[in-house]
């Protein structure tokens, strides 16, 4: 994928963690608008995410944003704790910073 090549030189990458598909599915949401967000076009799971920077991954990223996120169908700990696991399997030092809709990310050195 021409996006992941690209993605491969960055030290610092925002990336959309939009939903835990078990919240989404088990959520308040019409089916249709469920069947949009889970489909192609639509927007990255937590796992996902996750899919998207194991392609991605290398020792230059330094810092890593997951934006984005639902507020209906995610919560930050479990976006937090998903990518979490994956970076600790594979002993990266990247910084993980888990962006708020409300409030400014913490300044980063890119």
């Amino acid at each position: 994928m021409l996006l992941v090549k690209h993605l491969k030189g960055c030290s610092t990458i925002v990336l959309e963690s939009n939903h835990d598909e078990k919240m989404l599915r088990d959520g308040p949401y019409d089916w249709h608008l469920k069947q949009r967000i889970l489909s192609n076009q639509g927007h990255l799971s937590n796992i996902q995410a996750v899919g998207v920077i194991s392609q991605i991954m290398h020792p230059g990223l330094t810092n890593l944003i997951l934006a984005h996120l639902s507020e209906v169908n995610n919560h930050p700990e479990v976006a937090k704790e998903t990518m979490l696991r994956y970076l600790q399997t594979i002993n990266a030092p990247t910084r993980l910073i888990v962006a708020d809709q409300y409030l400014h990310a913490p300044l980063i050195d890119v």
